[in-house]
């Protein structure tokens, strides 16, 4: 009698690790973080994901968060490879099914560190075989999107680190390109503005509150204030300021062009045979940038082009590698 395939799909993702089961859908979705002892060169991590930012929020400044994959991969790919591993016991149970992995991973890793990162997820789940998934197709795939079909579907993945755009038609992927640009540095420019106007220290975590709150990728007639307390540069002190919406909007414009730049270069990039299909269709957005409220507005009016979310944006990439099987 033939053993079911069991298929474990997983995102690998700079701020967030999500793994789809075939047999129980989303099995995990966690900040991509890790905790460990601030003196510990060696990064021995003692929590992950919500658990790591709970632990150092509520303990002393002895210990701290590193998001592994936020900045240097070289330097952090350790803890990246043990990050995934303690993600992939809090999900992945044993059982005498038969296994495959269908991994996607961030563009900038190597070719070398992907090879490592999948051998290690296959043989820590004992699955007979692991394949790399196109994060592009499984954008596509994971938005519901009509891939196989001679039309134009053109994704834009606003993610953490980077930012994706792709034109997949007839299954395969007619363009791909990419800028390193997403919510991670937004939250990063959001910080910088209130440490120089307002002299005072954020945490990362600050930053993305106040993208969320007040942020947005188009101006609107309704200014929006938010209290920010954080320490002052001189003094030491907490203090407390009121940021508005408008000095919020002109910081996030300027990390946006390059990415509204991304999107124009795709779109000249496209056939002609297919041009019309994108003017019919429009583009899809998924990521978790792409929730910065009114982006959606912001590129219909760049492009001319109807812009929608995909159902579930978040997920999309890692429901699309489970597809791809």
């Amino acid at each position: 009698m033939t053993k079911r395939v069991n298929y474990i799909a997983i995102d690998l993702g700079s701020a967030n690790t999500r793994i789809y089961l075939s047999d129980q859908g989303l099995a995990l979705d966690e900040p991509s973080v890790v905790a460990v002892q601030k003196k510990d060169k060696y990064g021995q991590i003692l929590a992950v994901g919500r658990e790591a930012i709970g632990l150092v929020s509520g303990a002393s400044s002895a210990l701290k968060t590193v998001w592994p994959m936020k900045h240097s991969v070289k330097a952090n790919f350790p803890l990246i490879l043990e990050m995934l591993e303690l993600f992939v016991d809090q999900s992945v149970f044993s059982c005498d099914i038969q296994r495959c992995v269908l991994m996607a991973m961030p563009l900038f890793l190597t070719k070398a560190q992907k090879k490592i990162t999948l051998e290690t997820v296959v043989t820590q789940t004992g699955a007979l075989l692991g394949y790399f998934i196109d994060p592009n197709m499984a954008a596509a795939l994971g938005a519901g999107l009509p891939v196989t079909t001679p039309t134009a579907n053109l994704i834009v993945d606003l993610g953490a680190r980077t930012t994706k755009v792709s034109v997949i038609s007839r299954n395969k992927v007619v363009y791909a390109k990419s800028c390193p640009e997403g919510g991670f540095k937004i939250d990063e420019a959001i910080s910088l503005l209130v440490r120089e106007k307002y002299h005072l220290l954020i945490n990362d975590r600050q930053a993305e509150d106040i993208k969320r709150r007040i942020g947005a990728a188009s101006p609107s007639l309704q200014v929006d204030y938010l209290e920010v307390q954080g320490q002052d540069l001189f003094s030491g002190q907490p203090e407390t300021v009121n940021l508005d919406s408008e000095e919020v909007f002109t910081i996030i414009d300027e990390r946006l062009k390059s990415i509204i730049a991304l999107v124009h270069s795709a779109i000249e990039r496209v056939p002609p045979q297919l041009t019309a299909d994108l003017a019919a269709r429009g583009l899809v957005l998924i990521g978790g940038g792409a929730l910065l409220r009114r982006l959606d507005f912001l590129l219909s009016v760049e492009t001319s082009l109807p812009v929608r979310f995909a159902d579930e944006p978040l997920t999309a990439v890692v429901k699309g590698c489970f597809l791809s099987k």
